[in-house]
């Protein structure tokens, strides 16, 4: 009897500190794994994907792979799986965030044309397609 009180009693110990041990995890070492993730995606993989986003020209197509890379990398930091069923906008409440590369994207191509505009070099005037000058007509209809 004396056995079967000590099992028990090692039984109950190991249950107890395996649920604080849960606990903490959770609450805690979470919270900061979560932090420290959230800043790595925005500093280091968003900085890299996005390198360049000032001379893109974003299609619906592009659009949509941006929706999908962003969702998948919330996915993957909060360890939803693809087969939970979880909807794109329920990830992204999880996550306490909102679409951020493709406006991002957008600032920055807007920069992008106010730094080109600021300057009257070719680029500039490439892009209004004002020149000085007269207009010189051109015959189209007339064949040599």
């Amino acid at each position: 009897m004396a056995d079967a009180t000590k099992r028990s009693n090692v039984e109950l110990e190991y249950q107890r500190t395996f649920s604080q041990h849960e606990e903490g995890t959770n609450s805690t070492r979470n919270k900061y794994v979560y932090e420290t993730e959230f800043s790595l995606l925005g500093c280091c993989v968003w900085s890299t994907l996005l390198y360049g986003c000032e001379s893109w020209t974003v299609s619906q197509r592009m659009k949509s792979q941006l929706e999908a890379t962003e969702t998948w990398f919330l996915r993957r930091m909060l360890r939803i799986a693809w087969t939970d069923k979880v909807p794109h906008k329920e990830v992204l409440q999880r996550a306490n965030t909102s679409r951020n590369p493709l406006k991002v994207t957008v600032n920055r191509q807007i920069r992008f044309v106010g730094h080109i505009m600021r300057k009257s070099q070719l680029e500039a005037i490439a892009l209004t397609g004002m020149t000085e000058g007269k207009k010189v007509e051109v015959n189209k209809g007339k064949r040599l």
